[in-house]
């Protein structure tokens, strides 16, 4: 019975043509050893440098290569990095680097819940009573109909190993170039550009019969996930730092542009016309496609002051001052500042401190942070978008990248998506803008005190803090009759308060110690 699982004997025919014995299936207590290989992994590094009294070179190749457990996963990297800087002038030096990294992977495994994942099929509906290893030769109707123990919950996996593919490729580049004047020994000019870059695409190739929840048809898909990010920041920095007597005075001013563009493109078909043929144009229903793109613009200006004075007092002092194109017009400016002091009491209060206090520190801070109307990952289009995935399951999961840009929460946009019988429609936003939101807030406060005691065997670290996270930038929900269900509002400010207390100590003594 060609391409079926078909009972197996114990015993050969006898002269008669009859077969004695019983008949069993193959079991397979070790399936899953049975399909699983063995993982490796090779690394391979080149790399050569050069210097001499005004200039250093230095170049490195890296391959990284590695092959997974489950059958045809495996994925490389091929990294390159350049660096080298020269002294124009005994003041004057450049500086530059440039990161390169390119990853590839024909197919990537799937982790998730369902049996579109091996760690689920095996762990929750794969049996002994029947030997993975007869399943290798995975066509029922060749290209048609996957063959399987049972069909409606699982796949068979050697068929998912070959069929049902997975890529990722992803290349980043990171590099800068500098430019430092030493005006004097005390202080130093700086001038920094640095670009960051990098590009992605996954695919999947669902085959016809595949098993997935939420598809019954099993007609098969193709989709393709589409990023690209591009951020540029351009520094100018003056620090200064310099010992006058007693005294420590440091600190630094500068200001930053950040520019920021993002692209992404995700796109599915509705099922298969022709079983194996993986584009857009092979798809039987409308093809669901978004696009979603962000700019941002983001100017900064900061500085930061340190004195001291001996080794009794230190003070540390910041503030930043931001411009963000995510928030509201007239709202886009804001500043946020710090503040530590601390003091070493034994330095200077010797004689009125008892001797066996053998160190006491004395310290406070104060630090703010504000900001808005950004996140750190984003995952395909059509969620950034605010849709839900358009065939009602998302195959793997959603992919998520690095991303640190607007979320465009409080801006009044139109969404385009399928409506009635899959035709595109426009659907104006359900959270109408705020025109008066201001950045969220987090103020910190912390006290404490370090002390040392019976020549520093002895020791005992308390500490105070409190903060306050708010006002946040809070969604609110509206009267239906507004028209809109939602607005973002400066709301909600939560506290937190609390302290911790560390003891420490050495409590073996030695015959020369006194008390």
């Amino acid at each position: 019975m060609e391409g079926q699982l078909v009972p197996q004997w114990d015993s050969p025919l006898d002269e008669n043509g009859i077969r004695q014995g019983t008949p069993f299936v193959s079991k397979g207590a070790d399936n899953l050893k049975n399909f699983i290989q063995t993982g490796w992994l090779t690394v391979n590094n080149i790399n050569m440098g050069t210097s001499n009294d005004k200039s250093d070179f230095r170049v490195s190749l890296t391959n990284q290569r590695q092959v997974g457990i489950w059958p045809n996963t495996s994925i490389n990297f091929n990294n390159l990095q350049l660096n080298g800087g020269h002294a124009i002038t005994e003041k004057l030096k450049v500086r530059s680097m440039l990161n390169v990294n390119m990853q590839n992977s024909e197919n990537i495994p799937d982790a998730n819940y369902g049996p579109n994942s091996y760690a689920y099929d095996f762990g929750v509906y794969q049996g002994a009573w029947f030997d993975v290893r007869d399943l290798k030769d995975y066509w029922l109707i060749d290209g048609v109909q996957q063959l399987n123990r049972e069909y409606g919950r699982t796949n068979n996996p050697w068929f998912m190993a070959n069929e049902w593919l997975r890529s990722h490729r992803k290349n980043d580049m990171y590099g800068y170039v500098s430019l430092s004047y030493d005006i004097n020994k005390y202080s130093q000019v700086l001038v920094r550009t640095q670009a960051t870059f990098w590009d992605a695409m996954r695919t999947e190739k669902r085959p016809v019969s595949a098993e997935i929840y939420g598809r019954p048809n099993r007609a098969g898909d193709y989709q393709e996930d589409r990023r690209s990010l591009f951020e540029s920041n351009t520094d100018l920095l003056y620090t200064y730092n310099r010992e006058i007597k007693d005294f420590h005075i440091g600190g630094l001013i500068g200001g930053t542009i950040r520019d920021f563009k993002y692209n992404s493109s995700w796109a599915t078909t509705n099922d298969l016309v022709v079983p194996g043929v993986y584009n857009f144009t092979n798809s039987r229903n409308p093809v669901f496609a978004y696009d979603y793109r962000s700019n941002m613009l983001v100017l900064s200006g900061y500085t930061s002051i340190d004195l001291g004075y001996k080794n009794y007092v230190k003070v540390n002092a910041t503030g930043h001052w931001d411009k963000l194109s995510t928030l509201p017009v007239g709202e886009q400016n804001y500043f946020y500042p710090s503040l530590s002091v601390s003091s070493i009491l034994t330095n200077y209060l010797r004689n009125e401190i008892p001797k066996f206090i053998s160190f006491a520190k004395v310290r406070g801070s104060f630090a703010q942070v504000q900001g808005g109307l950004t996140q750190n990952n984003v995952g395909p289009s059509y969620m950034a978008l605010g849709v839900p995935h358009p065939l009602g399951s998302s195959i793997g999961g959603p992919w998520f990248t690095s991303y640190d840009g607007p979320s465009y929460q409080n801006q009044n946009l139109y969404s385009i998506s399928p409506s009635y019988s899959n035709l595109p429609g426009a659907n104006f936003t359900n959270n109408i803008a705020n025109p008066n939101l201001k950045p969220f807030n987090v103020t910190a406060y912390e006290t404490g005190i370090d002390m040392m005691f019976l020549k520093n065997r002895i020791g005992l670290d308390f500490t105070y803090f409190m903060t306050l996270n708010g006002p946040q930038i809070f969604v609110r929900d509206l009267a239906p009759s507004t028209g809109y269900y939602q607005t973002n509002i400066n709301d909600v400010v939560t506290r937190k308060d609390g302290f911790e207390v560390a003891l420490k100590g050495t409590p073996i003594l030695t015959k020369n110690f006194r008390w």
